[in-house]
């Protein structure tokens, strides 16, 4: 079967199922331990954000650094583009 996409419908999540959910890890973990597991998720979706804000910043340079590079070969009055045309002579 191609892949269309999207999730099918026995795998979206609306809110009915989201309220059960919740329901169920308030009786497994009960109301005590509910503020530390949330701060607990709390600071791991911040050190999630940080790392792929830090990932994305890398790419980021890497990507500039070799458009330069490019940019740099392919305008004729770049010294690298002459040193070139003198190695071709």
């Amino acid at each position: 079967m191609p892949y269309t996409g999207s999730l099918p419908l026995a795998f979206t999540l609306g809110g009915p199922e989201l309220l059960i959910i919740a329901g169920v890890i308030v009786l497994l973990f009960g109301g005590a331990k509910m503020s530390g597991l949330m701060k607990s998720l709390g600071s791991g979706a911040a050190q999630a954000k940080k790392i792929h804000d830090e990932v994305r910043s890398d790419i980021d340079g890497v990507r500039d650094t070799i458009k330069g590079e490019v940019d740099g070969l392919l305008d004729p009055r770049s010294p690298e583009a002459s040193a070139e045309e003198d190695e071709e002579d």
